[in-house]
Formats: structure tokens, sequence, C-alpha cells
């Protein structure tokens, strides 16, 4: 309660059906929601108009009840000066970009700093926000703005998804965090935009092995044709590589075998050498006789 929340994602992963579905609950909880929009389109606003009439909190949307953006900023403005005690009543924003520059300094500073007052007075103030297109170097998503943003925010979460059937599967991934919460995981039905908690799943670790894997895969094939002639050192992948011409070197080969040979599913097997060192094998015949033909 009382904190300045942002909530970031890339576009059409599940922000708003999100913030709507928590919007419901917190009403169910006692609190009183404002929720305005500005990022939807006219049709999709009517669905948005209906389910906030379902579960009882006030939907504003600036396109339909005769306000800009600069209106709306306005109002906040007066409230964040007003004298009245605004405990329990949650704002949520959607999205941010939609009311200030967020790449502008000056402007983005000013804005946070009238939601920061709302704060003081009571006010639970939740903003959408979008990605940058790019990731970083790790492979995390980045808010769109300025680092203002980042520094003037109570919370800073990240929603990553990934395609199933009907919908999307969504994880939270905090950034920055003042509260005692903890991730969650949830599914988007496409159809309907029901929103389902279902057992934590970090799909940022998941999509960031998936990749690795995909970088990894010619290794992997020219280590598993190799053991399947015989068990090999590393020693001896980097002469095979070598003979080959491939450019696998041979800090790269130790890296890929250490990284599969352990966990739920390893792809091979490490022992100790009769001296020095590991030998590595593929798990068995059976493992080994499903394995793909490749040419190394």
């Amino acid at each position: 309660m009382s904190h300045l929340i942002m909530i970031c994602a890339p576009g059409n992963t599940g922000k708003t059906a999100f913030a709507i579905h928590a919007s419901a609950e917190m009403v169910r909880a006692g609190f009183e929601v404002m929720y305005i929009n500005a990022d939807a389109s006219a049709p999709d606003l009517k669905f948005y108009h209906n389910h906030a009439m379902a579960n009882g909190y006030r939907l504003i949307a600036p396109d339909l009840n005769n306000l800009s953006s600069e209106g709306v900023v306005k109002i906040l403005e007066e409230m964040a000066k007003s004298n009245e005690d605004f405990n329990y009543l949650v704002i949520v924003i959607d999205t941010i970009k939609k009311f200030v520059d967020v790449i502008g300094k000056n402007k983005v500073k000013g804005f946070l700093k009238t939601l920061r007052a709302l704060t003081a007075k009571g006010v639970t103030v939740i903003c959408l926000g979008h990605t940058n297109k790019h990731q970083d170097n790790a492979g995390k998503l980045v808010f769109e703005g300025t680092g203002d943003i980042r520094n003037d925010v109570d919370e800073l979460y990240y929603l990553v998804s990934e395609k199933i059937d009907g919908g999307l599967r969504v994880s939270t991934d905090m950034d920055k965090c003042r509260a005692e919460v903890k991730d969650i995981t949830f599914t988007i039905n496409g159809k309907d935009r029901i929103i389902q908690i279902i057992p934590y799943e970090d799909i940022k670790l998941k999509k960031a092995l998936s990749d690795q894997l995909a970088k990894d895969q010619p290794m992997i094939n020219f280590i598993k044709k190799s053991l399947m002639i015989k068990e090999r050192s590393p020693t001896e992948l980097e002469a095979v590589a070598k003979t080959m011409g491939n450019g696998f070197t041979r800090r790269n080969i130790d890296k890929v075998l250490r990284a599969y040979s352990s966990g739920d599913a390893p792809l091979w097997i490490a022992t100790k050498a009769p001296k020095n060192g590991l030998i590595y094998s593929l798990i068995s015949a059976e493992a080994s006789a499903h394995l793909q033909s490749c040419e190394v």
C-alpha cells in the first residue's frame, strides 16, 4: 500500500490482462480502484468497460471521457495537492508513456514527483510500461525510459512471457523491490483473457537455457558424434577438433562438456581418468540410440 509500482513488459504480453485481473482482486479485498486506460483500442475498451462494471472498479478512458492526457495529469496533480486522505485508493496508469515522455528526463521526473506525492496521501500507484526493443548483454529486459523511473519507484517488475496453446504463460521478474512479495507465474487465456495462477516457473531462466542450448548445439553434435565412437577426454576431443578444423577450442569444449554432464537430463557422463582429469562417455547404448545422425 502507498507504493509507486512499475510493471514493464514488451507489447502484447499480458500487462493489461494482468492489471485488470489484479484490479478486480483489489476491489474484492476492499480497495477502491481507478483504472486509467489510454492504451486500448475502441473495440478493446468495450471489453474493459464491461470487465470494470462487472468487478466494481472505475475505468477512465481519456478518449471516451472527453479528457486529454494533459487533463488526466492535471487531475492527478490536483489530487496530490488536496488535503484528502486517499488510503485504500489504487490508481492504475496504462500506460505511462501515454501521459509523459518517458525519455525526457525533466518531464518524467516531474510526473513521477506527482505520483510520489499521491503515495504520500495514501494512494497506491501502479504504472504499466513498455520495455526497450533490445535486451541487455545478460539477456534481461530493460524498461523504456530514463534512469529516474527505476530510481523513483518502490517496485519495478518485468513480465516475461512465452506462448502456449491458447494464450501465454507469464512469470514476474523482480528488478527492484521494497515490499515483501514473491514472484508468481500465471497463464492468460487468449480468448477471454482469464488469468490463472499456477506454480512458479522461472521463464527468464528457461529462455536463457534454451538460447544457450541453441548456441552450443554445433559443439554438442560434434561431441556426441565423437563419443559414439569411444569415450574420450577433453584433450582427445580437442585433438579431433583440430584434425577436423572446426574451430572448437579446448576452453569451449571443456565448458560444454561440464555444462551438459549434470542436471535432470545430462547428455553424457564424466568419470575419473586412470591418471588425471576426466573421461566422458555417452550415458548408455539406449540413450545414444536415439541421437540424430549429423555431419561433423
